[in-house]
């Protein structure tokens, strides 16, 4: 209440409502699907914050020092032999529960759900460490019929606190026995927010090469724009 309130949008309502309303507006490059526009949508995010003072001159500089690795990763993935295409090749027939640490990777464990079910057109779920533990791991006790078809697939960061180590490596060798594989996902790099940014991009890319692999087109997101349509006509 009675905050400044700056609208950050491709068009639409949105930007006429912020015209509308005299609202400070930044617009963002058309044409992308949400997905597909993650590195203008989160820059533009982080670089306002830095303009409001709420994210240091350093972070800035962290993010532009990503930019050279990030390219040499997606050039790395871009051929037709690589390791994410090997991922992409154990996973596209199952079900990935995908796992992260609450100090850093669950954010890549929820983009790299969404991105499985949007691109993929596959169900996945993600939860992270060490909530996981408090309930969930009980879970992996009976309907192994169930739990062959699934991938466990941890996510994990140098920085991530000791405990939290401690408790996928504990939590793994417990789920040794479960029908089913598991798998590490992590990434190199100087720091923390270099190697965040290259495991979204890497397992944007497993994304993509499941859904060649399951014969799907990942660009149209028909029961998504189906769902609003529905949901229009009932306002």
């Amino acid at each position: 209440r009675n905050c400044p309130v700056i609208v950050l949008s491709t068009g639409g309502k949105i930007t006429e409502h912020a015209d509308e309303n005299g609202l400070d507006r930044v617009t963002l490059p058309t044409g992308l699907q949400p997905r597909a526009a993650l590195g203008f949508s989160f820059t533009l995010i982080f670089l306002l914050l830095n303009r409001l003072k709420f994210v240091p001159d350093e972070d800035i500089i962290l993010v532009k020092n990503a930019i050279e690795p990030l390219e040499m990763l997606s050039l790395e993935l871009n051929c037709s032999e690589n390791s994410a295409v090997t991922i992409a090749e154990q996973i596209h027939t199952t079900c990935p529960i995908i796992y992260g640490s609450e100090d850093l990777t669950w954010v890549a464990a929820l983009r790299f759900r969404g991105q499985l079910a949007e691109n993929a057109k596959m169900l996945s779920f993600h939860h992270h460490l060490p909530e996981q533990n408090h309930n969930e791991i009980e879970g992996w006790t009976v309907n192994e019929d169930i739990m062959r078809r699934l991938t466990i697939i941890w996510f994990r960061d140098v920085d991530d606190h000791p405990g939290t180590q401690a408790r996928m490596d504990i939590s793994s060798s417990l789920l040794r026995s479960v029908p089913g594989c598991q798998l590490t996902i992590s990434q190199s790099g100087v720091h923390r927010t270099e190697r965040l940014l290259k495991l979204i991009h890497f397992t944007d890319w497993i994304s993509y090469y499941a859904a060649l692999l399951n014969n799907v087109d990942p660009t149209p997101v028909n029961k998504i724009q189906e769902l609003k349509a529905r949901i229009a006509h009932t306002s």
